[in-house]
């Protein structure tokens, strides 16, 4: 799914709802939101995406350093 979010805060018991489906059960889907993946370089070909979270105690989402590995040659990064 290719979205900003799975939720909003202008339905926040239905968007915290929606985050304990995904991440919640035997086998958890974790979600990446707010990345943007519409450069060329990344549309144009495969890549490997490498995420490395920053974790913080307490916190039910995390910010990820996140890199593309394109074509096993080249690294283009991005904080969130």
């Amino acid at each position: 799914m290719d979205t900003i979010s799975i939720g909003t805060p202008r339905h926040g018991e239905e968007s915290r709802a929606a985050h304990r489906a995904f991440l919640c059960g035997e086998n958890p889907i974790l979600l990446l939101e707010d990345l943007d993946l519409s450069s060329e370089k990344l549309l144009d070909g495969a890549f490997t995406l490498r995420l490395y979270p920053i974790v913080y105690d307490e916190l039910d989402g995390v910010p990820v350093i996140a890199v593309a590995d394109i074509m096993g040659n080249e690294y283009h990064s991005s904080k969130f």
